[in-house]
């Protein structure tokens, strides 16, 4: 398990968190239709979360094959939003794809690399957008406390069928490269959108890249701290027109979520 970034001694509280909970209902899952099952080359799945009309947000390391750690191709990258029971609200193939700049797809060694989990984020363009009417995207909350409570939908191994939720995690430390919360992560989770209430309205405070345990043997769960980020790979997008940014990389955080 990762304990490179846990808080050593100090427990989570991650035992006042629901168990996780698949949305199988119309009811229940429409309020999260923008969070969707991304498809790499047929059969890699990660969890990636519409935030503007055509753009995608996941995890940088889901942009890598397991085996040879080469880069999928774009347009074998889908986005299914919604995907609930074998069904989808739309359906989307990647056009570009963008990755943090500094981001390395190096072996997981025994560790939490904080260098590799604070630019684990990736930013696909879709061939074409999705309108508002149909899947409205989420907001990127940028600034979350700690302590804030927390909500992770995700799909993952075993249940791609249809998304599941985790409510009532919480921030459990963070700086301005790294967010550490006390959410319960496993294979497949990647790319997850980890959320948290605005006056009401869920906004995304980062995505899934690793996953650990408290000193205490407690869940822990860590991702890139949004903001500037995030920025960066939006510039590039609107300003470079090739189709898939970031620089060539070697081997893959991956293994360690099996996506």
């Amino acid at each position: 398990m990762i304990l490179g970034l846990a808080l050593a001694g100090v427990p989570a509280q991650s035992e006042d968190a629901a168990p996780l909970r698949q949305l199988l209902s119309p009811t229940d899952a429409t309020k999260w239709q923008a969070v969707g099952l991304l498809i790499m080359d047929g059969h890699a799945t990660c969890t990636g979360t519409l935030i503007a009309p055509n753009q995608v947000l996941t995890a940088a390391h889901c942009m890598f094959l397991n085996d040879t750690k080469k880069r999928y191709e774009t347009n074998a990258i889908k986005f299914l939003p919604g995907w609930r029971l074998g069904r989808a609200v739309s359906y989307r193939t990647a056009r570009r794809v963008v990755i943090h700049k500094d981001y390395r797809n190096m072996e997981y060694d025994g560790r939490t690399r904080r260098d590799l989990v604070a630019t684990d984020l990736a930013l696909i363009e879709l061939d074409r957008s999705i309108g508002k009417d149909t899947v409205k995207p989420f907001a990127v909350h940028e600034q979350p406390k700690v302590g804030a409570e927390l909500t992770v939908v995700s799909y993952g191994k075993g249940r791609n069928d249809a998304p599941s939720i985790e409510e009532g995690c919480h921030v459990m430390g963070k700086d301005d490269r790294v967010l550490q919360a006390t959410c319960s992560v496993d294979f497949g989770a990647s790319g997850a959108p980890i959320f948290i209430m605005d006056n009401g309205e869920p906004k995304i405070a980062s995505v899934v890249s690793a996953k650990g345990e408290t000193n205490f043997g407690q869940p822990l769960s860590f991702g890139v701290a949004l903001g500037e980020p995030l920025d960066q790979l939006r510039r590039q997008l609107q300003f470079d027109r090739s189709v898939f940014q970031g620089k060539k990389a070697g081997k893959s955080l991956s293994e360690q979520l099996g996506r």
